[in-house]
């Protein structure tokens, strides 16, 4: 120890008293020395090492002097409960004598081991003791916790991994290199994204504990997005519509829901209700309808005006007739608008406007719960459809894009029409896509749900999945609006012949797994002029149309010519319509313009010297050189045509077959009389024939039996001959 500036630090005083009388009083210093110790750490706790051991329950402690005595003689062990023993012979099979000097290995601790262990190193002379505190912990086996959530974009994001008090920890993110931490068990990270998402594997260093206790975190970044939903109210009749905005920091400015069959929408905000209030405006606006055929104004009066304005009670029974069937006496019974009662047309308009307007509420816990929603009371068929949400958010004073999502409340009727069949695919109409070469093509199908991701399929087969443009040179980036808002888009940089062919577009629903939306396109790589088919076919006598148009866009024609299979050559425009057709046969097709790049020929009643290729050609407005393009219209036989002759087919088939029919009848009725007369003659003939024999025979027979009797023969009508004999002897 070091000894440093001594001096008076406290003064004695001293007094007598002898027999009242008051003597000298007599004071002294005492010096008091300051100590500095070199070793603070042996002169507090000994010479025992460790000064503290913190040991888990079950380990082994090993605890000894620091410096012996010369010659140690012997070792003396005290427990913290006060037992005292050399390591020469432990009274217990736990304790072993542990190092050179004097040490003890304390095996299988339990909490009873808990305290101060005193050691002694001494031999006859001289004795040097230290101890050594023991403090018993539980053991950590094991270690769970809830998934850490992290919010997507955070700065310098401070992660707690455990809870523990651990002495380190090596943490490993997924994709990155394991880190040593020491003391408490955190990390910062830059920026927080969708990489350090998964399972983090943690090796902790804790107290009393040998082994490392192996922890795993799993760490989820939650990105902000849109929660989209709705839930039908079936008991109150109300269809309740939700988009709220989850895991942002930003705040809500706006909430806005629009039917996507409708061009206006609704503006919603913390507790707004347009009620009957909006009911009113809607009906005070009027109606555009002819007067009636009463002559009454057809707009509603101003005292049927004052009327809805100044009832009390509207409110609530807006709702009863609501659920009401919207007769016009149930609603002037319920509103009781008196000014109606004397006005037509202001009675028709009020029932009209019941049953067109829907009352429409905010639903939601508010905007500073993120919360956008809808209410519709008593929804009508209109509004089970699809819905867009739109919500306008902002962080701290800027303005941010608006997050828009699509609600399909009866998506499955709509999942039955977008998820084609396989074996359907192809048998419906294909849209045609018109580029030119080197240009730029843009693919886009819609779904009517939010979409997770899409992707095309070239005609060789290619996928191709689009991304955000993030540089000039890219082949290929998403174009369209938004994935939320089922816009599904690609546009490719350069096009080439090659890529002509049908492209199949797949969508996958954000909402729900299954079967992808899928959908075909045509696309043509052609010149500055397409031919809309480059095969058209007609019926003789019917009309056809041929039609080409600028590629890549509506671009305007300085003038639009076709050329006939027979080289009659047709300059044509709008001007040539049906009632002024060239040639009483040639028109141009109603509807279409050479402003908007269409050069398109209608043919009345077509025939065989129509057949052939036709030849469209146009300069486009800014160009010098004409496009042209070509089309072969096939004319076959006309179906009213073919169909007149199957009918009159049928109509002489059924009269050669009446003929037929008679000729046959006739020739066996004169079959008939000729046999009848035939056999007639033939059995006259016959029974003369017959006669004359029987005669002769009779006459001969008489000769020869003359005077033996009598034998008559005669022939009767039916041809039979009878013989009559009579003889003598009878």
């Amino acid at each position: 120890m070091d000894v440093r500036n001594p001096g008076c630090i406290f003064r004695i005083h001293m007094a007598s008293y002898t027999k009242g009388f008051l003597h000298t009083t007599y004071s002294s210093s005492i010096p008091v020395v300051e100590l500095h110790f070199q070793r603070q750490l042996e002169a507090n706790h000994g010479l025992g090492w460790p000064h503290i051991l913190n040991i888990a329950l079950g380990h082994e402690a090993l605890i000894k002097l620091t410096r012996n005595v010369v010659n140690q003689q012997r070792c003396t062990v005290t427990t913290a409960l006060g037992e005292t023993f050399s390591m020469d012979s432990p009274t217990n099979s736990r304790y072993e004598s542990w190092g050179d000097g004097c040490g003890v290995k304390i095996k299988n601790i339990t909490h009873a081991d808990e305290g101060r262990w005193r050691l002694t190193s001494a031999n006859d002379e001289h004795a040097l003791t230290g101890f050594s505190e023991i403090r018993v912990l539980d053991p950590v086996t094991s270690y769970a916790l809830s998934p850490i959530a992290l919010e997507d974009g955070s700065i310098n994001a401070h992660v707690t991994l455990t809870s523990l008090q651990n002495q380190y920890c090596m943490v490993a993110q997924p994709f990155a290199q394991s880190s040593l931490v020491p003391g408490h068990c955190h990390i910062t990270v830059d920026r927080i994204s969708r990489a350090v998402q998964g399972t983090w594997n943690i090796l902790l260093g804790l107290p009393g504990q040998v082994s490392e206790l192996h922890v795993e975190r799993t760490v989820a970044v939650e990105t902000e997005h849109l929660d989209v939903g709705f839930h039908h109210d079936t008991v109150g009749n109300k269809l309740n519509l939700y988009c709220n905005v989850l895991h942002t920091r930003k705040t809500m400015t706006f909430c806005r829901f629009q039917r996507t069959s409708q061009a206006t929408g609704y503006n919603l905000a913390d507790g707004l209700s347009d009620g009957v209030r909006r009911f009113v405006d809607h009906v005070l606006k009027g109606r555009s309808r002819p007067s009636s055929s009463t002559g009454e104004d057809d707009r509603w009066p101003s005292s049927c005006a004052g009327s809805i304005l100044g009832k009390n009670g509207v409110s609530e029974k807006w709702s009863a007739v609501q659920r009401s069937s919207h007769s016009l006496d149930e609603i002037q019974q319920k509103l009781l608008f008196p000014a109606c009662l004397y006005s037509v047309a202001c009675r028709t308009s009020l029932a009209e406007a019941a049953r067109s307007y829907v009352p429409a509420n905010y639903y939601g816990d508010g905007f500073m719960s993120k919360h956008c929603g809808i209410t519709i009371d008593n929804p009508s068929a209109q509004d089970f459809g699809t819905w867009r949400c739109s919500v306008g958010v902002q962080d701290e004073d800027q303005p941010m894009t608006s997050m828009q999502a699509l609600i399909s409340i009866t998506s499955s009727s709509y999942r039955s029409r977008s998820k084609r069949d396989v074996a359907q695919l192809g048998t419906e109409e294909l849209r045609s896509i018109f580029v030119q070469n080197d240009d730029i093509l843009t693919i886009d199908c819609q779904a009517h749900e939010s979409l997770s991701y899409c992707w095309f399929q070239h005609p060789n087969g290619t996928q191709f999945t689009p991304g955000p443009q993030v540089d000039e040179e890219q082949l290929y980036w998403y174009s369209g609006e938004s994935l939320q808002l089922g816009d599904c888009s690609i546009s490719f940089s350069k096009i080439k012949p090659n890529d002509t062919g049908i492209w199949t577009c797949h969508m996958g629903s954000r909402n729900s797994a299954g079967v992808e939306f899928t959908e075909n396109f045509e696309v043509r790589v052609t010149g500055p002029l397409a031919a809309n088919q480059l095969q058209v076919t007609s019926y003789d006598g019917e009309n056809a149309t041929i039609y080409c148009h600028s590629s890549g866009g509506r671009k305007p024609l300085d003038y639009c010519r076709f050329l006939s299979p027979n080289n009659v050559g047709i300059n044509i425009d709008s001007s040539v319509t049906a009632e002024n057709a060239i040639m009483g046969r040639y028109y141009f097709t109603e509807g279409r313009s050479l402003d908007y790049g269409d050069c398109s020929l209608s043919i009345r009643d077509v025939y065989e010297e129509d057949e052939g290729v036709w030849t469209c050609a146009a300069v486009i407005a800014g160009q010098t050189a004409e496009s042209r393009d070509h089309v072969e219209l096939t004319v076959e036989a006309g179906r009213s045509g073919r169909a007149r002759a199957g009918v009159f087919g049928v109509i002489g088939g059924l009269l050669v077959l009446v003929v037929v029919l008679a000729t046959v009848l006739l020739a066996r009725k004169r079959l008939l009389c000729f046999s009848r007369m035939t056999v007639d003659a033939f059995a006259a003939a016959r029974r003369g024939t017959l006669a004359a024999s029987f005669r002769a025979n009779t006459r001969r027979s008489s000769d020869d039996s003359e005077g033996s009797g009598t034998t008559t023969t005669t022939v009767n009508d039916t041809g039979r001959v009878v013989i009559q004999s009579t003889s003598d002897s009878v």
